[in-house]
């Protein structure tokens, strides 16, 4: 799992340590290492995730936004670092979202059904991180998973939501009011689709 170092340094909150075996990063100090702690999950960050997660008995787990596809065939979503520079790199000819479709489409494109039963582009890493979510999600039948404010696939075994207020119902204490979370991702097209949903729902 790979954080940016000053992400990890600013975080005052206790940290742990988990090893993934034999992978080629930690293979050579490998067994100073396995009395941390092991996962058998990999791939994707939110695989060993969640799988730390659950191994802790977490109850509720809330994703946030976990797509495993391209939504609107983004590669990233917005405001991340690995997508910074790009604006710098665009003009009329090569807009930012001609920039995200050639990187999408350097990848083998599959599709996988999401929550409105609508087809979204995925590739292969993705589409395996999806099988990986739900493996974890199936094999703790306790576990009430949720995904929230999610573009992408639908996941076996985890519960679409899409209110910062059902968020605030499972929480032990509040959320910061300060980080506007609704504001900054429940853009139009999705509030379109979410009551389209909701209305086909209530026929």
């Amino acid at each position: 799992m790979l954080f940016r170092s000053e992400v990890v340094a600013r975080y005052s909150g206790p940290k742990l340590t988990v090893v993934q075996p034999n992978h080629s990063v930690v293979r050579p100090v490998e067994h100073f290492l396995l009395g941390k702690g092991i996962t058998q999950s990999g791939g994707s960050g939110s695989c060993i995730a969640l799988d730390i997660v659950t191994r802790y008995c977490a109850n509720p787990v809330i994703l946030v936004g976990q797509d495993c596809g391209y939504p609107d065939m983004k590669v990233y979503s917005s405001n991340v670092t690995k997508t910074a520079a790009w604006p710098g790199s665009t003009n009329r000819f090569n807009t930012l979202e001609m920039v995200h479709r050639k990187m999408a489409m350097t990848q083998e494109i599959v599709y996988a059904g999401n929550k409105f039963g609508e087809q979204v582009p995925t590739h292969r890493n993705l589409f395996s991180y999806q099988k990986e979510i739900e493996r974890i999600a199936s094999a703790h039948s306790e576990l009430q998973c949720y995904n929230f404010l999610s573009r992408g696939v639908k996941l076996k075994g985890v519960q679409d939501i899409f209110f910062v207020e059902e968020v605030e119902g499972m929480l032990s204490r509040p959320v910061d009011k300060g980080i506007e979370i609704t504001a900054l991702l429940l853009d139009e097209d999705l509030r379109d689709s979410i009551q389209k949903a909701l209305a086909g729902e209530s026929n």
